[in-house]
């Protein structure tokens, strides 16, 4: 098993025959393994100096990134939640209050990141 830095991937002789990058390095299976555990896991899998695969923790995720996972999540809660409350009080069977407290519970349930 070879892992190249300069792809991020993973190849076998086997599979890949020469289309092997020519910065791969060897690894074992077992540390194949370990690897995709600690993926699976969360871990990041990038190279160390001599180009062997490390797990390492992601990158942060951007406020950018941040403020988009905020936003999602409160359009998802607004429809499941807010939206029907809505729709009750345009039907008589709650209040624009009760519809507006909901809106308000979602805001401060799912703040802006900051």
């Amino acid at each position: 098993m070879f892992y190249a830095k300069s792809t991020g991937g993973f190849y076998t002789p086997e599979l890949h025959g020469d289309q092997i990058p020519s910065d791969a390095v060897e690894i074992t299976e077992a540390e194949h393994a370990e690897l995709m555990a600690g993926h699976s896991a969360g871990k990041a899998i990038t190279a160390d100096a001599d180009g062997k695969p490390v797990l390492t923790d992601p990158p942060a995720p951007t406020r950018e990134e941040l403020l988009a996972q905020a936003q999602a999540a409160r359009a998802a809660a607004y429809s499941a939640e807010a939206d029907p409350l809505f729709f009750k009080s345009q039907r008589g069977e709650a209040t624009v209050d009760d519809w507006k407290a909901k809106i308000a519970e979602i805001k401060a349930r799912i703040p802006d990141p900051a």
